[in-house]
């Protein structure tokens, strides 16, 4: 063998055999003793020694044999290490560089290990193994060999990675679905009778009813015949929008024939729509803003009483209530129509157990109580996005002070989409004819946007005290589910790759969990409320349907961030800097509502919108060199 200073000498375990078996062979016939074979010796608690069987193999001329016609000390410190040499059991006549480089091959006794059957190339100092060789060996290592690892380290930086990633993701995942399941509905309201009416409508005459709405001709009736069980006819604003001039269908009409407000508001925008009708609403200390499809149950109740007033850090400003998904005129409607009903019940009740530990992140846009003063802050601090509104208007009224909590003594019915992919008829209103339409395009359009606000959130914003701990847990939720929509599918291949056995067993685990919490939710919880899904929808079909929003929430993300280039090449507006709106509120302003008798006898209010000769600027001041509000 050449032991060169630079030289790479071929060290294999049979040729280790062979020299020892050869050594032993010499040394028998110096001392005239026989060729039989001793048996193996093992001694426990010492290094392994090993009787080797005699060959008739020829000792090369340069062989190095044993010193002595001893056995080669081979030493194991460990089961799963390599077996090393010491140099005190070669013969010391032959001298060695005391750094040199080997091609090393596994032991046999390694056949049950990890270790590479490869040979590969390793830097001996004196009697150690190490990595890398050091700096004064330059000889150039073939670059499809990669160096010698310890099996410990291999199996640290990929075995026990993915199964210690998988760990972690499931403790995460389980933490936060199982709160779901340890709050409760509140009582159902007692419906009103009907002599109990009058004082119900005394009682909420403090708050105005905001119904932002878009050619809701059709469907805008339901929602104010159930409205004015609740609210008098001037508490209630229906502010239509869209870009034109003049309105675009005879939702006018509709409001006319009730007796509540109507409000024409020449900007495609809901919330434009929800921000002029604030300001309508001068004369109410709260406000509660819905959608022209959201019908309110009997005896909904306002807790007006819930919300603190005044401008201390934690104050309950916001309060949202719960929804559930329903089909035309109230009906529980298609298969998907009914899954979305199941996720909008666990959706409301995570909120409510988010709201348990300071606040939820935001309530739902469908629905939300708000004190009036302060949602007028969070509109001027509002980025103004026509997509996403009711996030940021979560992520603006936390960053100012303002707590969010749930109601959920009623459940608020709001008309969904019929179709996954396919609509069927049409919808009125701001909603999408398919669930691929409304998550794709903007439920999740803004996920990797929001990454950036959520991240400057958790840091910065601690205007909420004591609560602020429970707020940047469950913001950080939602920065954790925008990474794995990320980063999941590469993570995924990579462990499937590794741990193909294992990652699926993780994976079916994972969704045997959220499959469990859903079908405990459906059975203990939502039978006791009296809002229990179909059995069979949500054995058979949710985890198929959660399956496939997952994959469409990871595309859509992707998809967003290739649009993000051409969605802000157009600078977008907040409220206070678009003059349009601001000229608006400033100078338009719906007259008080007449009584008018109708063709039954029976007396009712209609309100006609009219351009009136005060405005609101003692409210609202408008800065025209800058071109912004304040």
């Amino acid at each position: 063998m050449d032991h060169g200073q630079h030289g790479v000498s071929s060290v294999d375990w049979q040729d280790w055999i062979d020299l020892e078996a050869g050594s032993r062979r010499e040394e028998s016939r110096r001392l005239g003793g026989s060729d039989t074979k001793p048996p193996p010796s093992f001694s426990p608690g010492s290094p392994r020694r090993l009787s080797l069987p005699l060959t008739t193999i020829p000792i090369p001329e340069n062989a190095v044999l044993a010193d002595g016609g001893r056995m080669l000390d081979v030493q194991r410190p460990r089961s799963s290490s390599l077996p090393w040499s010491t140099i005190s059991s070669l013969d010391p006549k032959l001298p060695l560089p005391d750094v040199r480089n080997a091609i090393i091959t596994p032991s046999p006794f390694a056949g049950d290990s990890n270790i590479n059957a490869l040979p590969q190339v390793a830097t001996i100092v004196n009697d150690q193994v190490v990595e890398e060789p050091s700096g004064d060996i330059n000889t150039q290592r073939n670059p499809s060999r990669a160096s010698i690892r310890s099996l410990d380290r291999w199996a640290m930086e990929y075995k026990l990675v993915v199964k210690g990633g998988c760990a972690i993701f499931i403790a995460i995942a389980f933490f936060y679905a199982i709160g779901t399941l340890f709050v409760r509905y509140e009582p159902d309201p007692v419906p009103p009778r009907p002599e109990e009416l009058p004082g119900i409508l005394e009682k909420n005459s403090s708050t105005a009813l905001i119904i932002a709405c878009y050619k809701s001709a059709e469907i805008i009736g339901r929602t104010l015949e159930a409205a004015l069980q609740i609210f008098p006819p001037e508490n209630i604003f229906v502010v239509a929008n869209g870009n034109s001039p003049t309105p675009l269908d005879n939702t006018e009409d509709v409001c006319r024939l009730y007796g509540v407000n109507h409000v024409w508001v020449p900007v495609g925008s809901k919330i434009v729509a929800q921000f002029v009708g604030v300001y309508a609403a001068h004369r109410f200390q709260y406000v509660l803003m819905i959608d022209d499809d959201c019908a309110l149950p009997p005896g909904f109740p306002i807790v007006s009483e819930r919300i603190q007033r005044g401008d201390g850090k934690g104050l309950v400003k916001c309060v949202g209530y719960t929804i559930k998904a329903v089909g035309p005129d109230g009906t529980k409607g298609s298969l998907v129509q009914q899954l979305q009903d199941m996720e909008y019940k666990l959706s409301g009740m995570a909120r409510k157990w988010m709201a348990t530990w300071g606040t939820a992140t935001f309530a739902h846009g469908a629905i939300a109580l708000w004190d009036r003063d302060f949602i007028l802050k969070c509109f001027r601090h509002h980025p103004g996005f026509k997509i996403s509104e009711d996030w940021y208007f979560g992520l603006v009224c936390r960053s100012l002070g303002g707590r969010i909590l749930m109601c959920s003594s009623v459940l608020v019915e709001t008309e969904v989409p019929s179709g996954l992919f396919v609509g069927a008829g049409a919808r009125g209103g701001f909603g999408e004819m398919t669930v691929y339409k409304q998550r794709f395009y903007r439920w999740n359009f803004f996920f990797l946007y929001r990454v950036w606000d959520s991240l400057k959130h958790i840091l910065f914003d601690w205007n909420l005290g004591i609560y602020s701990i429970g707020d940047k847990v469950y913001t950080f939720q939602e920065l954790y589910c925008t990474m794995l929509y990320v980063i999941g599918p590469i993570l995924l291949v990579l462990a499937f790759m590794i741990e193909p056995e294992f990652t699926g067993i993780m994976t079916g685990i994972i969704m045997g969990m959220y499959f469990s919490i859903a079908m405990f939710f459906n059975e203990v919880i939502l039978r006791k409320k009296g809002e229990m899904v179909s059995r069979k929808v949500v054995i058979f079909c949710y985890m198929p349907y959660k399956f496939v929003l997952r994959f469409m929430n990871i595309v859509s993300v992707y998809y967003s961030a290739l649009t993000y280039a051409k969605y802000f090449a157009v600078r977008h507006l907040s409220i206070i800097e678009d003059e349009q709106v601001v000229e608006l509120v400033i100078h338009s302003k719906p007259i008080e509502p007449r009584t008018v008798s109708t063709s039954g006898g029976e007396r009712r209010n209609s309100i006609h919108n009219r351009v009136a000769t005060t405005d609101w600027s003692s409210e609202f001041s408008f800065s025209t060199d800058k071109g912004s509000a304040s």
